[in-house]
C-alpha cells in the first residue's frame, strides 16, 4: 500500500521530471534521468521498468529512462491529478479524455473498423464483459441469418 507521503514524493517527482504522452493509442507516464535511484524509486512505487541509455553525444553522459504505459499509466495519472500544476494537470487531462474516447480494451482500443468495414462508433459498437468490441451491425446480420435459417414451427393436427 502507498502512502500519502509517498504519492506526494511521486507527484513532485513527476512535475518535475515526468512526461505525460499518448503514442500509437496507448497512454503512457515517463521520466528520464542522469541519478538512477530515483527512478529505481519510483519504479519500486508504481511498478515500469528502468533502461540504460548510452549518451546520446561525447558531451552528455548516460541516462535511465523510467515508463509505465497502459491502464496502469491511467491509474499513476488519476492518482496523481490533484497535486498537479495547471500545467501538468491539462496535459494529463488531454491524455485521459483521449484514452477514454477510444473503445475496448488493450490492442481492441486501436481498432477503428469490424473486420467488415463497420466503423465503431457509439451507435455501432458494444464493449462485451471481457473488453471486445462487438460490432453491432455485424451482430444484428448474424441474428438475421440465424433467423432465417430456424425451421418453421410446425402446430398439431394442422
Amino acid at each position: 500500500m502507498i502512502t500519502g507521503a509517498q504519492i506526494g514524493w511521486i507527484a513532485g517527482f513527476l512535475e518535475g521530471e515526468g512526461h505525460f504522452r499518448m503514442l500509437n493509442g496507448t497512454p503512457g507516464v515517463r521520466a528520464k534521468q542522469v541519478e538512477r535511484g530515483p527512478l529505481e524509486r519510483l519504479s519500486s512505487l508504481v511498478g515500469g521498468n528502468v533502461i540504460d541509455k548510452p549518451a546520446p553525444t561525447e558531451r552528455n553522459q548516460p541516462y535511465s529512462n523510467w515508463g509505465v504505459y497502459g491502464r496502469r499509466a491511467i491509474e499513476v495519472m488519476m492518482t496523481i491529478y490533484p497535486m498537479m500544476s495547471a500545467k501538468r494537470r491539462h496535459r494529463i487531462g488531454e491524455v485521459i479524455s483521449i484514452w477514454r474516447a477510444v473503445p475496448g480494451k488493450g490492442w481492441h482500443r486501436k481498432l477503428t473498423h469490424c473486420k467488415y468495414g463497420h466503423p465503431f462508433t457509439a451507435r455501432y459498437w458494444r464493449t462485451s464483459g471481457k473488453g471486445q468490441q462487438i460490432c453491432m451491425e455485424c451482430r444484428e446480420l448474424y441474428a438475421q441469418k440465424r433467423r432465417s435459417e430456424r425451421p418453421v414451427a410446425r402446430t398439431l393436427g394442422g
